[in-house]
């Protein structure tokens, strides 16, 4: 039986985490309810009020108790980037309240004071409404339905309500709010009166989508970088709203993968081998396994890195397939017939569809230079 070492990826992974830009996520990871802060805009000296009721850890309740038609933003502390949410929203009132609901995605703390804030809001009117709101822009009309939104600026409240840029004392065209999409099914649809209405969001790199009570709303493919470094918030405007239940997922749906590449440099046995015996599962423990034909101990070391590389190494007598800085240096003695690491992927890691790149490099009398090294093994870490 071939000996077997454990070693654990978690420390590779966090350091991934920060290179690997465009990596994906796994695993439930919530809000937490002392992560909210207040990042209404203000008017005529009023800054809306938001309160909660028995929040905890993984399930809160906000409140927004001010219905002086400025716009009201709750803010979590936590960005949005690589996840899923998913929330309730209740809108209440009177009869007449026709006013807007919705949430924020890329929201900075502080933006509601920031010339140069730029974040994204989905803004659902109960029915078409006419209304004149604080500020300088006077009387303004908004439709009923749901819209996608950009937000840049400091916009007056009046530019939130008919979503529009206006050219104002106040607010010129840098402020403003910019309709990109209207809703699938609910464009011509406004939201209904204590009936709690179930959102689920997207939010990707290259992609958002926007389910709400189970109805796909939006999917549009887009460059939105520039927002999931941002923060999560409800929205409201001139309506009573409570909000519950928010929870943050990571997205999910990679393929787990290995595969080897490039040309290794061969020694008494020929070129080592280097491969997985099984698929790197986050939440698994795969197992890497370093080969030995020959009937000589090998001594060597399995280089890590988060990128491949295909550079001549004289001192190695052959190609490092590995591109430096490296993650991780490994020494490891291999005896006749191989040896395994069976490696530990730590589930909710947050890592899903970080990739890394290895090669075993050993002392070998029959190299070019005294080195055997293995072809390169590329492995991406998924939960498909």
């Amino acid at each position: 039986m071939l000996p077997i070492r454990t070693i654990s990826l978690l420390a590779l992974t966090t350091l991934a985490s920060s290179v690997v830009a465009q990596s994906e996520c796994t695993g439930p990871q919530y809000f937490f309810a002392n992560g909210w802060s207040n990042g209404s805009y203000s008017a005529n000296g009023q800054t809306p009020q938001w309160f909660t009721m028995n929040p905890t850890p993984d399930w809160d309740v906000a409140c927004i108790s001010d219905q002086s038609g400025i716009p009201a933003i709750w803010n979590n502390s936590c960005t949005v980037g690589c996840r899923q949410m998913q929330f309730f929203a209740k809108g209440r009132g009177e009869q007449d309240d026709n006013d807007t609901l919705g949430f924020v995605l890329g929201f900075c703390e502080g933006d509601q004071n920031d010339p140069n804030a730029d974040y994204l809001a989905v803004l659902w009117n109960k029915d078409e409404a006419t209304a004149t709101l604080p500020g300088c822009a006077g009387s303004g009309t908004h439709p009923r339905g749901m819209r996608l939104v950009r937000v840049f600026g400091m916009p007056d409240p009046q530019e939130f309500w008919s979503q529009t840029n206006l050219m104002l004392p106040c607010s010129d065209m840098n402020s403003g709010v910019e309709v990109l999409a209207t809703a699938n099914t609910l464009g011509d649809q406004g939201w209904t009166r204590y009936v709690p209405h179930g959102f689920w969001v997207e939010l990707r790199e290259d992609n958002l989508k926007v389910f709400v009570d189970g109805s796909l709303e939006f999917d549009r493919d887009g460059d939105y970088s520039a927002y999931i470094d941002g923060c999560f918030g409800y929205f409201a405007q001139g309506q009573f709203v409570d909000f519950w239940g928010l929870e943050q997922y990571a997205l999910n749906g990679v393929q787990a993968s290995w595969n080897n590449y490039g040309t290794g440099t061969p020694g008494c046995d020929g070129v080592p081998s280097l491969t997985m015996l099984n698929l790197p599962y986050i939440g698994g423990n795969p197992e890497i396994r370093i080969g030995n034909d020959g009937d000589q101990q090998h001594t060597g070391a399995m280089i890590w890195s988060l990128a491949p590389d295909n550079v001549f190494e004289p001192f190695l007598g052959g190609n490092l397939l590995v591109a430096q800085p490296f993650a991780a240096v490994t020494t490891q003695l291999v005896d006749p017939g191989g040896f395994v690491f069976a490696c530990q992927i730590l589930d909710g890691s947050c890592q899903n569809g970080v990739e890394f790149f290895l090669q075993w490099v050993c002392i070998d009398p029959c190299g070019p230079n005294g080195w055997a090294m293995s072809e390169g093994l590329h492995i991406t870490l998924g939960d498909l």
